[in-house]
């Protein structure tokens, strides 16, 4: 095998695995390329968060048979659904060279002689403990990456009932606070600007060296100053600390945003949840944090057609939804995930009526997020540069300190990873765009 391709669905933790991945099939010598037709090596890196992108995910599998016939194509499915599956995917797709769980990416370099041998199917699906936390540490510099994902733990605890993220990426794990930051300063000699740290609950950091947790990190991330601008998601609303609250109002540093999911305004839909918060209680902590640091933004993740759920409950997401007014939202139809506890309810409304309430909760979410982008119009704001605009080959594109994608003009190209003071003249969908009067690219 000379030549890889990977393709990724799923959250900002399968694309940060995924980057894992080729780092170090690149370490063996393999070399990326842009079509799955090129690769003598396909790796889809699948997500079972929700059923749409696990059916995606094995239909794309599905597509590169005939190029393993025709070519010898060695064809690996990586990530969730094969931590989920296992073999059992066998007998969905025999043709499969590798099933390779999140915990099993560090013997990608056993695994490649074998199946490039024909020593297949190869099964790895152990998952991590606390003796052997699996994390996977930086391997090479990557020149070019003004924004870099840092994972700081992994593993949820929580055991939401929807959820199947615990018996897919196990039990909660950090990493030593010394080997975060040893990587951050790699990534930032490397021109990294940025880092986005990463957990299925930041929230529960916790240093295995020191008694130091999450607030306790981004004070000394900020305090080493290596990059310019600190993110992190994801946050779980009953761990949100007023100590982290404190360090967001008052670290440099730190970004002017958090992603909070609310998942359901209504209590009695929160308990069959397992969330462990009231929407009164979820709504106190947005407003918490919206004194201490004017201007932050909030997002969201909310489920619709939860088993049970009743007229009055979605109205209860809809009201918590007009009270926080979120920036952004990400927001779902309810899908059974296997093994998890809601899985045992049953599934009792209607797609009819889940696509409904769907429909009505995003008509309400994009005009809260018009309306917030309407509120950066005609105001001048830093914003990261990250390379050219993908609306406009003449534009630039980056991201202001809350998260907003924002588009620009310039009579000078500003080089990527520059902050440059831009004015935003008006909202276009979900993007800024705005002008900017640099008179030198240095």
């Amino acid at each position: 095998m000379k030549t890889f391709y990977i393709r990724t669905f799923g959250c900002q933790m399968n694309d940060h695995d995924s980057e894992r991945m080729a780092q170090l099939l690149v370490m063996q010598g393999l070399r990326p390329v842009e079509s799955p037709r090129q690769a003598d090596l396909v790796i889809v890196n699948t997500c079972s968060v929700r059923a749409k992108p696990e059916h995606k995910a094995i239909s794309e599998v599905g597509r590169h048979r005939q190029r393993k016939q025709a070519k010898g194509t060695r064809i690996v499915l990586a990530g969730c659904v094969a931590q989920q599956e296992g073999d059992r995917l066998l007998s969905r797709a025999p043709y499969l060279d590798a099933i390779i769980g999140p915990d099993s990416i560090l013997q990608l370099p056993e695994i490649l002689p074998r199946i490039e041998n024909g020593h297949g199917p190869v099964i790895a699906v152990d998952l991590h403990d606390q003796r052997n936390p699996c994390f996977v540490p930086l391997q090479e510099k990557r020149r070019g990456q003004i924004s870099s994902l840092v994972t700081i733990m992994k593993g949820c605890d929580n055991f939401c009932s929807y959820c199947i993220v615990p018996y897919v990426r196990g039990r909660e794990v950090s990493r030593p606070l010394g080997d975060i930051l040893k990587e951050i300063e790699s990534l930032a000699e490397s021109g990294s600007r940025e880092v986005v740290l990463l957990g299925q609950n930041v929230n529960s950091y916790q240093d295995p060296d020191s008694e130091i947790g999450f607030p306790g990190l981004l004070e000394a991330i900020d305090r080493q100053g290596a990059v310019e601008r600190i993110r992190f998601t994801t946050s779980h609303p009953k761990d949100l600390s007023p100590q982290l609250i404190e360090a967001v109002a008052g670290l440099e540093r730190v970004c002017e945003h958090i992603h909070l999911g609310l998942q359901s305004g209504s209590d009695r839909v929160l308990k069959l949840m397992n969330r462990g918060y009231s929407a009164t209680e979820f709504v106190q902590k947005t407003e918490s944090f919206r004194r201490a640091v004017p201007g932050i933004s909030i997002t969201t993740d909310i489920i619709v057609g939860f088993p049970s759920e009743s007229e009055q409950d979605f109205q209860g997401t809809m009201e918590v939804v007009r009270s926080v007014s979120f920036d952004q939202a990400y927001s779902f139809k309810y899908s059974p995930r296997p093994g998890t506890a809601a899985a045992k309810l049953p599934d009792d409304i209607s797609p009819q009526v889940k696509a409904e309430r769907l429909a009505t909760l995003q008509t309400l979410l994009n005009q809260l997020e018009a309306q917030s982008l309407a509120r950066l119009s005609g105001r001048t704001l830093p914003v990261l540069v990250e390379g050219s605009s993908t609306r406009d080959p003449d534009a630039f594109r980056g991201r202001t300190r809350c998260n907003r994608v924002a588009n620009f003009t310039s009579a000078v190209a500003p080089p990527p990873g520059k902050t440059v003071e831009v004015r935003m003249v008006e909202a276009r969908g979900h993007t800024l765009w705005g002008e900017c009067s640099l008179t030198s690219g240095r």
